[in-house]
């Protein structure tokens, strides 16, 4: 026995498996508890607890049966060969299990959490004014005035998430974070999605076009979150994560100007400083929409820029076609 046993006790560094057997079990009995616990919150929790006791039972069950007197003699000494392992499995899938189920209970009860799970959730904010107004020439303008945002108070986010305030001051660290965390969002998904237009442009022409078209687009998609980059920006410009917008804005930039920088060389766009490409193309669009979202109700409001969608396009391929 002892020689056909021997690699039970024996170590043989990397080769070594005896505790495969119980990180498995530990792996398995913890997937096990996020899957039942998943599946009781699907029902209303009318399951109850029935995960957590499972989770118990089971390997207590399991340790209670195994030194079990009445079996035969033959049988407990078969068992005995294999008791502490088996031992070690049971007591790994109950840890792994009662880790799992914790984890989701605070997890369950945290309204952040909750809050996320359950979707987006908008913030009512007002702004002060950091520049003196000034009035448009035009009738279709009735204003233009620079604000900085001051109402996004951490109690009003929090009525309005359910998030307690330690949270949220763990998360952002204060009102000013929540603004530049929401900006850095819209601002990334604004790239994202004119990047991808520009992607699937083919030729030079149609490159320039989609530039204007998608940033147009996801403009006219999503006006509200476009009007909160506008107005956010100098919040965030005067705060701490200054050099954070210096770079997102830099390498959006220099993305573009080693898109036009080919195109340049081969004579297909005309020969200026590729750093001004990105101002003569995107200026009016950017222009256009900003007054758009800065009156868009009223009778003043401007006609939306998708009806000049075509027309915007063209002129920035005028302006820099060779």
């Amino acid at each position: 026995m002892t020689g056909t046993r021997d690699w039970l006790t024996r170590e043989r560094g990397s080769r070594d498996w005896r505790l495969l057997p119980a990180a498995i079990c530990g792996w398995t009995a913890s997937l096990a508890a996020h899957a039942g616990f998943a599946y009781c919150m699907s029902h209303d929790g009318m399951l109850g607890a029935l995960p957590a006791v499972l989770t118990c039972m089971i390997p207590l069950a399991v340790l209670a049966g195994l030194p079990f007197p009445r079996l035969p003699a033959s049988v407990r000494r078969r068992i005995t060969l294999w008791h502490a392992s088996v031992t070690v499995c049971a007591i790994a899938a109950m840890v792994c299990a009662a880790s799992a189920l914790t984890y989701d209970l605070l997890q369950w009860r945290d309204p952040a959490s909750r809050a996320a799970a359950e979707g987006d959730a908008s913030v009512v904010v007002t702004a002060r004014a950091t520049s003196p107004t000034v009035i448009s020439d035009r009738r279709s303008n009735d204003c233009r005035a620079d604000a900085r945002i001051t109402s996004v108070t951490i109690d009003g986010v929090r009525a309005r998430c359910g998030a307690s305030v330690g949270s949220i001051y763990h998360h952002f660290g204060n009102r000013d974070g929540i603004v530049a965390a929401l900006f850095f969002d819209i601002f990334h998904d604004q790239s994202r999605s004119v990047q991808a237009q520009l992607d699937a442009a083919r030729g030079v022409e149609a490159g320039v076009r989609a530039l204007v078209t998608g940033y147009l687009d996801w403009v006219v998609a999503q006006p509200e979150r476009a009007r909160f980059l506008f107005q956010a920006r100098s919040a965030v410009a005067a705060g701490p994560r200054t050099p954070d917008l210096a770079q997102a804005a830099s390498r959006r930039n220099q993305a573009l100007v080693a898109w036009f920088e080919p195109h340049r060389q081969a004579g297909a766009v005309r020969n200026l400083p590729c750093e001004l490409m990105p101002s003569l193309v995107m200026g009016p669009v950017q222009s256009y929409c900003r007054a758009w979202l800065s009156g868009q109700e009223g009778p003043s409001a401007l006609t939306s820029p998708a009806i000049y969608r075509e027309e915007l396009a063209a002129a920035a391929w005028r302006a820099v076609r060779a």
